[in-house]
């Protein structure tokens, strides 16, 4: 018996590594066979990392595979997290809402930043606009958090929305605020046509922001 934390290990070991994955994944196999070892079949840790490691060498299908085979009492939102990003990955944005919306249903799993961002990053990508403003309207948002705001200024840039863009660039303070979030907030302008705030924005990095 081996403790499912080191096939854990055993799977990041691969890093990409396609064949290396694969030989690993078929010795589970060859385990479930065994007396007393069916769960390494049935484990959500274990499952998410191959999740992870088959995302990594683009086997979006294999990912898939193994997510639906986790029954829905035992997935996590660990497990849920990792298929969300195998989706956003391979640009299948809307098996990535299904995914986050299945949870949405559940009274057991509660979603975290990292799912969120990811469905907000769904939505901005696929022009889900309507979705995505219910997703950022029903959720609390930590102003301070600037990862989260980030993703939300650039889902309002894609959606033409500068004024709500902007809401949440000013919800920063000025001293949080990071290139990323700058960047965000000029490209929304731009996408908006509204170059002399741009320009205006790129003329304070130095003396409002630096």
């Amino acid at each position: 018996h081996i403790h499912p934390a080191l096939i854990t290990q055993l799977i990041h070991k691969c890093n990409g590594n396609l064949r290396c994955l694969q030989l690993v994944h078929e010795w589970l196999h060859q385990q479930q066979q065994q007396p007393h070892t069916n769960e390494y079949d049935t484990n959500v840790i274990i499952a998410t990392a191959l999740i992870n490691a088959y995302g990594e060498c683009a086997q979006y299908g294999m990912a898939q595979q193994i997510f639906d085979a986790i029954s829905v009492d035992k997935r996590d939102i660990i497990c849920v997290g990792a298929m969300m990003k195998v989706c956003v990955k391979s640009g299948d944005y809307e098996r990535a809402l299904q995914v986050f919306e299945s949870v949405s249903d559940s009274v057991d799993i509660f979603h975290d930043t990292g799912t969120l961002i990811l469905a907000i990053k769904a939505c901005a990508e696929s022009s889900a606009f309507e979705r995505g403003r219910k997703i950022i309207n029903q959720i609390s948002i930590n102003k301070q958090d600037t990862r989260m705001v980030n993703v939300i200024i650039d889902f309002y840039a894609n959606a033409c929305d500068a004024y709500n863009a902007r809401i949440f660039f000013d919800a920063i303070h000025d001293r949080k605020k990071n290139i990323i979030t700058i960047a965000a907030m000029m490209d929304a302008y731009c996408k908006c046509e509204q170059y002399a705030q741009c320009l205006q924005l790129y003329r304070d990095i130095d003396t409002v922001y630096g």
